[in-house]
């Protein structure tokens, strides 16, 4: 799975906003929301920033997630 889809399923999953992680990681929503549909690149650094700023988990934890 991309890593774009997996972390719009984790926050769908997790009922997380976009809003909230663009707050907690200074993202703009705009941009966030075009990285999680697929429409601006999704780079390594800034999933790993999303997910240690924004989830408070590791990558590691991230991609070890099992979706229901």
């Amino acid at each position: 799975m991309k890593a774009h889809i997996r972390l719009k399923k984790y926050l769908q999953e997790k009922g997380i906003s976009q809003t909230f992680i663009a707050v907690k990681t200074g993202i703009n929503v705009k941009t966030l929301n075009a990285i999680i549909n697929g429409h601006t690149a999704l780079k390594a650094d800034l999933l790993i920033e999303i997910c240690e700023k924004g989830l408070n988990i590791s990558i590691e934890k991230f991609f070890a997630h099992k979706f229901q």
